[in-house]
């Protein structure tokens, strides 16, 4: 372990390791001549300090074309940055600030430019190596900038006979250290898709190099989540028994549903993408308790994932109540909608004359209830706790809509409690019970 490997004699042999390849494939390729064997070697390279090139930057009429690369190279240099050095700060327990890393790469291509120098960002190869060799701090960045100067100023020639297989070696010592299988099985257990990426951005980096490997896991990050978000979790609740809380029926399925009423929860912001399915899946609901021969009467859409409706998912909102209301004879209720949402359904006079009959459009939206930052005990004092109008079919919780429904069904069947059956008696019975119990609401 850590314990043995702190005690071992050639520990030190890791930390100059590198150094030591290089100084020995130097010597064995010069003193053997290995070059005459077809060992492929660095070669010749130039020399000297580089020259200032600030004066070619302008004017830029012939630099246009290379705008739209330059801004895909730096885009790609700064997520393989932001990679491995999130990589390196994990595992070497301390936090990182991608911001300061984004304004560390800016400035080294504001100066790196003027010398005709190659983009800097966070090399995998050179990160790991610089990891292997124990460096912790900007230090040994700085150190390694003036080894470069001065090898590059002075001694280039010893670096023809370099072969080329240490430099790899150097690089694959370095990034083995870098490669966590171990979060690839975590991954498999936790989460298929994020699974799948991992796989992507490993064999693409592996096969392909390190932008396109990092391209294609943005890729398809990004379709996997534009599918979540295109089609949200949509399901639908029931009361769990003896409380005023309402759970998905699938998770629960003790939980019971009020006849006559079909509660959906939707899991996510309703914008333009999804508007459409969001639609579709109220509908087959809806057919789905109707095909099962239950009478469906009221429709509850609970929103307190929602953050924000868009306005194109606000013209389906409209469109989906009218289908409801006008053909088929629903009452379309709204529980748990934030201030953002409620500000979104004013501002469409349809929708918000079809939530206020009462109202119509001059409705004036009202700020949460106070009674809801107070203990329960203030609850029992109200009937209904809503936005708008007293009449209005938009409730600030799940179980004030629930309620109002049991009254809506009842005046609607021409009933009153005792002609509904046991279970259904018993379920609005238990209704105001509940409510008096206290504050264990959504």
């Amino acid at each position: 372990g850590k314990r043995a490997d702190s005690r071992s004699p050639l520990k030190w042999l890791r930390t100059v390791g590198p150094l030591t390849v290089s100084v020995l494939g130097i010597a064995i390729c010069y003193g053997a001549r290995l070059d005459t064997y077809g060992i492929p070697l660095v070669g010749k390279f130039k020399g000297g300090f580089p020259d200032v090139t600030y004066g070619k930057i302008f004017p830029l009429s012939s630099e246009v074309s290379f705008i739209t690369t330059s801004f895909s190279c730096a885009i790609v240099g700064l997520l393989e940055s932001v990679s491995i050095a999130k990589r390196l700060a994990a595992k070497n327990k301390y936090h990182l600030y991608p911001n300061q890393e984004l304004r560390a790469l800016g400035m080294s291509n504001l100066v790196g430019a003027g010398f005709s120098a190659y983009p800097a960002t966070g090399s995998f190869s050179r990160s790991a190596v610089s990891n292997d060799t124990g460096c912790k701090t900007q230090l040994g960045g700085c150190v390694t900038a003036v080894i470069v100067l001065v090898t590059v100023l002075f001694i280039t020639k010893p670096f023809y006979y370099m072969p080329m297989s240490g430099l790899g070696a150097i690089v694959i010592s370095g990034v083995l250290g870098l490669l966590d299988f171990e979060e690839a099985l975590y991954l498999f257990r936790m989460n298929k898709v994020d699974f799948l990426v991992w796989m992507a951005s490993f064999l693409g980096t592996l096969f392909l190099g390190a932008e396109l490997g990092l391209a294609i896991a943005i890729g398809l990050a990004l379709l996997f989540v534009i599918y979540e978000s295109a089609f949200p979790p949509i399901v639908e609740l029931g009361r769990l028994q003896g409380t005023t809380v309402y759970r998905s029926l699938k998770q629960y399925p003790h939980a019971k549903r009020l006849p006559s009423v079909v509660i959906l929860r939707v899991g996510a912001p309703i914008y333009f993408a999804n508007c459409s399915y969001v639609r579709e899946m109220f509908e087959y609901f809806v057919e789905k308790h109707e095909r099962l021969g239950q009478t469906v009467k009221v429709v509850i859409m609970e929103m307190s994932p929602v953050s924000h409706v868009d306005a194109t998912a606000m013209h389906a909102l409209n469109e989906m109540m009218e289908d409801f209301v006008e053909n088929r004879n629903l009452k379309f209720m709204i529980a748990n909608p934030n201030q953002q949402v409620v500000r979104s359904l004013q501002h469409d006079r349809k929708v918000w004359a079809m939530l206020n009959p009462g109202e119509g459009v001059a409705g004036n939206l009202r700020a949460f209830p106070e009674e809801l930052e107070d203990d329960s005990s203030t609850l029992r004092d109200r009937e209904n706790l809503y936005y708008g109008s007293h009449d209005s079919n938009l409730f600030v919780r799940v179980h004030d809509a629930v309620k109002e429904s049991a009254l809506y069904c009842c005046k609607e069947n021409g009933k009153d409690l005792g002609d509904f059956d046991e279970n259904s008696r018993q379920f609005f019975e238990d209704l105001p019970k509940t409510r008096e119990k206290g504050s264990r609401g959504e």
